[in-house]
């Protein structure tokens, strides 16, 4: 959400969430499974790029339950705490084979899309809610459309 933005409704950030999907799927699509052990243009393989899409989905559904039930919320507190993140969640999805980690990215979303589907509109229009799911779905497709399309314009 830009800053001093209104926030946005749960039926628009659900619809910019299914756009974002939906682009992200067909770069996905183009891959196969060889494609998946090719390296991105920032160095990881294609396989590593979904793991992190996949763990950032997992994150935001659990941040996105606290949020809702009051809980503790989870905070990286620095640039070297998300990389760890990162690093992590590349390394313990390093024995999944390609289709799985297709299909663990499809049930992140989805669990997430109804995490928020079911969210109520006020913790929606919570300004850290519209980041964490902007920022793990159609901002973060975004980030990385390019690595997908530099695979599928060779």
């Amino acid at each position: 959400m830009p800053d001093g933005a209104a926030p946005l409704n749960k039926g628009d950030i659900l619809a910019q969430v299914d756009v974002g999907w939906r682009e992200l799927r067909e770069g996905i699509r183009h891959l196969g499974r060889g494609g998946m052990r090719e390296r991105t243009p920032t160095g990881w393989t294609y396989k590593d790029l979904i793991a992190h899409l996949a763990a950032w989905e997992e994150e935001a559904a659990r941040r996105l339950r606290a949020l809702a039930t009051g809980g503790a919320v989870p905070v990286f507190g620095s640039d070297a705490e998300i990389d760890a993140f990162n690093a992590r969640a590349v390394e313990e999805r390093s024995l999944v084979g390609a289709e799985a980690i297709v299909d663990e990215l499809e049930a992140a979303h989805r669990q997430l899309v109804k995490i928020v589907a079911d969210l109520s509109e006020e913790i929606v229009a919570d300004t850290r809610a519209q980041r964490w799911i902007g920022g793990n779905t159609f901002g973060h497709y975004a980030e990385h459309r390019d690595e997908l399309r530099a695979f599928t314009s060779r």
